[in-house]
């Protein structure tokens, strides 16, 4: 029996993954740009990417975009070298209202899967949802609110001031989980790596970082 629950439990952290908070990087002004981004696809990580427009054009930037931001579609090409059967999560971390047209041209075109679109306005989040786009919902300990949870292609668990949920939390979901790790948030991450990894589910599971080294050293154990 115990020797099941271990292989079980092997298999859960199989589907662990972790995905690159705007990239890989290790200076702060390396996030958000095609080489952060490249090395984190090159380690086989799927990255968080924050999107903006510019001039008419998707752009990458976290903040108000310039013109020398990265252009959505630069990446996009960079993917489709580095990742050949577009397997790696890309998830759009989505700063402005009103960019579900072009997000749609855009990865129609590209033939892009493996993505989902998060942290829109609730209006924004359903005119996604019309769309087909693939969406998170949220659950947070400010955020309770599980209409949309039913027709979004997994959750996004944030922790603003603590590590508030437990198993039972993810008992009545069926999508993967994506955790945003704490230090985000300018907290102590190793309590909560710590509790996602004595977790037992069976569903997917992706922590979003920027602590790349580290969470690949502490899930492979």
């Amino acid at each position: 029996d115990s020797i099941i629950k271990l292989y079980l439990k092997y298999l859960n952290w199989d589907e662990m993954k972790i995905l690159a908070h705007r990239g890989y990087w290790q200076d702060k002004d390396d996030q958000n740009t095609l080489g952060s981004f490249e090395k984190a696809l090159s380690a086989g990580h799927g990255i968080e990417v924050d999107i903006r427009q510019f001039a008419g054009e998707l752009v990458v930037s976290h903040d108000i975009p310039k013109e020398s931001c990265l252009l959505f579609e630069t990446l996009l090409d960079s993917y489709l070298d580095l990742v050949p059967n577009k397997d790696l999560l890309l998830a759009l971390n989505i700063k402005e209202n009103g960019l579900d047209g072009l997000l749609f041209e855009i990865l129609n075109k590209y033939k892009i899967t493996s993505y989902v679109c998060f942290d829109m306005s609730i209006p924004d989040t359903i005119l996604y949802k019309n769309k087909k786009l693939k969406y998170l919902s949220r659950l947070s300990e400010l955020e309770s609110d599980r209409e949309l949870i039913g027709d979004s292609s997994g959750v996004l668990i944030d922790e603003f001031k603590s590590t508030w949920w437990n198993k039972e939390t993810f008992s009545d979901l069926d999508g993967p989980l994506i955790f945003i790790s704490s230090e985000l948030h300018g907290r102590d991450h190793r309590p909560q790596w710590k509790k996602i990894k004595n977790l037992d589910l069976d569903q997917k599971i992706f922590l979003c970082t920027d602590l790349i080294a580290e969470a690949e050293a502490y899930f492979e154990k």
